[in-house]
């Protein structure tokens, strides 16, 4: 839940959502989509280094508001809203990190 609540002095930009209670159903939400080979989603691969093994990394449109961008950045930008999610998954299903972001 490190994206449950903004960072304001955290360096560039912190994906942050609007309910701590939503958080789990919209990364759900956003699983499905990509299972469900949903247009307009973007995937890349970050590769293994060291111990630390692949990532698959999406950035999912959820064509609804679902946070916002804090952290240093945000809060120079008057706090933009968030309309996509990233997620970070490792060994094709367990999801390492979940967050809102803009595109």
């Amino acid at each position: 839940m490190n994206h449950a609540d903004d960072i304001p002095t955290r360096p560039g930009k912190h994906g942050v959502f609007d309910s701590r209670k939503d958080a789990l159903q919209l990364a759900d939400e956003a699983w499905l989509k990509i299972q469900n080979g949903e247009s307009g989603i973007t995937h890349t691969v970050n590769p293994a280094r060291g111990k630390m093994p692949a990532r698959d990394v999406y950035v999912v449109p959820m064509n609804r508001r679902v946070g916002y961008v804090g952290g240093q950045w945000g809060n120079s930008n008057s706090l933009p809203e968030a309309t996509y999610l990233r997620l970070v998954i490792e060994n094709g299903n367990s999801v390492v990190s979940v967050f809102p972001v803009i595109p």
